[in-house]
């Protein structure tokens, strides 16, 4: 079973910046980003790295692709 999830909205929203959020690339100003109940911005780099490796996939979009 496989799910789909879009974010869509107006230009200068903050989707992107969501997305770096959700994806450890930038850390929130206020609040808490929690997966499996832990807050990951609480994690040592190192911790995040692995994070990344092992939980997030990444497809970069750049105007001029």
């Amino acid at each position: 079973m496989s799910e789909l999830l879009a974010v869509i909205g107006a230009s200068g929203v903050g989707k992107s910046t969501l997305l770096h959020i959700i994806g450890t690339l930038d850390r929130p100003t206020a609040g808490s980003v929690l997966y499996d109940e832990q807050d990951i911005f609480t994690w040592q780099d190192t911790e995040l790295a692995r994070f990344r490796n092992k939980e997030i996939g990444f497809v970069f979009q750049f105007h001029h692709l």
